[in-house]
């Protein structure tokens, strides 16, 4: 498969993982080849997801499994984005997670003293709500008043 000409002045690309790179847990027609031949032409790949439900080592694993090589550096989830942000702007500070397992550990990474399931939530400083299925009146509750 030949690069298209417009990909000549790009070193690197990004790609976003559900719905482009694979579907579920199969790879989109032509997604492994195109990444393959992307890094044999000196390109660089990284990949890109808005999904808080998983971590970035789950990713990893998952494009392993289709056949495509990523590592750690390579994948940027929201949850990694959330805690680069929160470390830089909001150290130290307490926090209340609407969502999931993954968002939490990012939270709690990123230096935030997580306020879940405690007398104190409602004073939490930063509310971070993502991929939450479970939404209820009571978390909101619990998160604003």
């Amino acid at each position: 498969m030949a690069l298209s000409p417009r990909l000549a002045g790009y070193d690197n690309l990004i790609l976003d993982l559900d719905g482009c790179v694979y579907v579920g847990v199969e790879p989109t027609p032509g997604a492994v080849e195109a990444i393959d031949e992307l890094r044999a032409a000196g390109k660089g790949v990284s990949f890109v997801t808005n999904d808080p439900r998983h971590s970035g080592e789950d990713y990893v694993r998952r494009l392993w499994r289709m056949g495509i090589r990523a590592s750690l550096t390579d994948v940027v989830t929201v949850g990694a984005a959330t805690q680069h942000l929160l470390a830089e702007t909001r150290p130290g500070r307490t926090a209340f997670v609407i969502g999931t397992e993954a968002m939490r550990k990012h939270v709690g990474d990123a230096g935030l003293q997580l306020l879940n399931d405690t007398e104190l939530a409602s004073r939490a400083e930063v509310v971070v709500v993502a991929g939450t299925e479970d939404l209820v009146y009571d978390d909101l509750k619990q998160a604003s008043l």
